[in-house]
């Protein structure tokens, strides 16, 4: 049997309402030469049904069923992906029909790339579209410079719906999930080459909600709150692991950079835990623990600090 040349890994629950669109978006595309593993991951919805269903009528479909649900199980696979190319897949977004064929091209196309992407949109409850703030391509020289970047300005993380090479995401040393784990692959992927950008938007992210809501900020942080864990423990997951990837590539001032990307990058996806409670023990918490993991670095860190929570007084103690 002749190998396909790109698997896609796409994880769904409870995913009923959306799967179908979805799948008829990816298995309608231009590109044919790929598989498809649909996992349905401990839905206790139809989802598995409707997988079966499509798996019945079109071979790509590779029905996987996962008992208890896992929020990484997508990425553990896809670390153990066999074809030239790979891409992870949610079980409700949109694809337009040139999706894989506009990313593999460019892939194809260039040889420092490592993973290729459309723009995207917001797709809302309401059938309003938005267009995100583009991601501009990341081609720089060096890793660690591709790395920062990733960090700092990657602000959204849809990248990781591109297509990537197989044979870089296999070499990941990401074992560790922890929440927000699509941009610290994201960094690490930038390290072993650029991301190329298509220029059109080819993707479409459905949201909760309809266009115009705002979250209050009280319901953002019971919700990340609920659906991460521990907020300081996810810091220091976050940060360890970027930690644990940098070390094999940077050493001497270049690394005292790595890690402060490392700790920016931290500080800005779990800054909610700041709020909790009004004396700032999270806080004090986090830097006393960073005053004992980076020794010299926290003069450094003030800058960031002011960036990160302009609304708080607070001092490196």
């Amino acid at each position: 049997m002749v190998r396909p040349l790109l698997s896609i890994f796409m994880q769904a629950f409870n995913e009923h309402e959306n799967l179908q669109e979805t799948l008829e978006s990816l298995l309608g595309q231009t590109f044919k030469d790929f598989i498809l593993y649909c996992i349905d991951n401990g839905s206790n919805d139809n989802t598995f049904s409707i997988i079966k269903d499509f798996a019945s009528k079109d071979k790509r479909v590779i029905p996987i069923r996962i008992e208890e649900n896992d929020p990484y199980i997508g990425y553990k696979m896809m670390l153990k992906a066999k074809t030239k190319f790979c891409q992870f897949a949610a079980g409700h977004d949109i694809y337009k029909s040139t999706f894989i064929e506009k990313c593999i091209h460019e892939l194809e196309n260039s040889a420092d790339a490592v993973l290729a992407y459309p723009l995207a949109c917001y797709l809302y409850k309401d059938n309003r579209i938005e267009l995100i703030e583009p991601i501009f391509n990341i081609c720089f020289n060096t890793p660690y410079s591709r790395f920062i970047s990733v960090l700092t300005l990657c602000h959204y993380n849809y990248p990781i719906y591109g297509i990537i090479r197989a044979n870089v995401f296999n070499r990941l040393s990401t074992k560790c999930m922890v929440p927000g784990i699509d941009h610290i692959l994201l960094a690490e992927i930038s390290l072993y080459g650029n991301f190329k950008l298509v220029g059109e938007p080819l993707l479409f992210l459905r949201q909760r909600k309809i266009s115009g809501e705002v979250e209050d900020y009280s319901s953002y942080v019971k919700r990340h709150k609920f659906i991460e864990g521990n907020g300081l423990m996810n810091f220091i997951g976050w940060y360890e692991t970027l930690k644990n990837i940098s070390k094999d590539y940077v050493n001497g001032d270049i690394k005292s950079i790595f890690l402060i990307a490392a700790l920016y990058s931290s500080l800005l996806r779990y800054s909610y835990i700041f709020y909790e409670g009004s004396t700032g023990e999270a806080f004090n918490q986090i830097i006393n623990w960073i005053k004992n993991e980076s020794e010299g670095l926290i003069e450094k860190l003030e800058a960031i600090f002011t960036a990160v929570l302009p609304k708080r007084d607070y001092k490196i103690i």
